[in-house]
């Protein structure tokens, strides 16, 4: 009765709980037949029985659509895994005060750029490079580690930290 509704070992345990109680007060009923007829009784045992299919077959139910919740999980598991690759996975930032995907805003960040643009971080991949070929033409690229470019007044250009 109760696992049918509720899902879980305290909805099982419950309900044996309560096939026990029936049980037990079918026990008590047969001590204290004098004051129970027999058509009570034989209501009673036929109500306990009736319960005890019920919950065999509810606790069964409930296993087997455990079972298939656990399959269809693994399946998405799986088309994910299949499906959503890097390329596909997009990040988002906050820019302008709105939620922008990264590889629009870090472009629109580098088409403002009027002079150069100086990196941070001499820490450069395949993606950067690609976002960095966005910006306007004539603007320089540089690094500040490899450029040396201490003492210089960095007020005129855009400063970039690729992470």
């Amino acid at each position: 009765m109760l696992a049918t509704v509720l899902r879980g070992e305290l909805a099982e345990q419950q309900s044996i709980f309560i096939m026990r109680a029936f049980k037990e007060m079918r026990h008590y009923i047969r001590q204290n037949q004098q004051f129970v007829t027999q058509s009570e009784m034989s209501m009673v045992t036929a109500k306990v029985s009736e319960l005890s299919v019920q919950m065999a077959g509810a606790i069964d139910h409930q296993k087997k659509t455990d079972k298939a919740i656990e399959d269809i999980q693994k399946s998405i598991d799986t088309l994910n895994e299949n499906f959503v690759s890097d390329k596909d996975f997009k990040n988002f930032i906050i820019y302008k005060g709105q939620k922008f995907e990264t590889d629009v805003a870090y472009i629109d960040i580098y088409q403002q750029a009027a002079k150069s643009i100086y990196v941070a971080d001499d820490y450069m991949n395949t993606k950067s490079l690609q976002l960095l070929s966005q910006k306007n033409p004539g603007v320089e690229v540089g690094s500040l580690r490899r450029m040396g470019m201490a003492g210089e007044d960095f007020s005129r250009h855009l400063w970039l930290m690729i992470l």
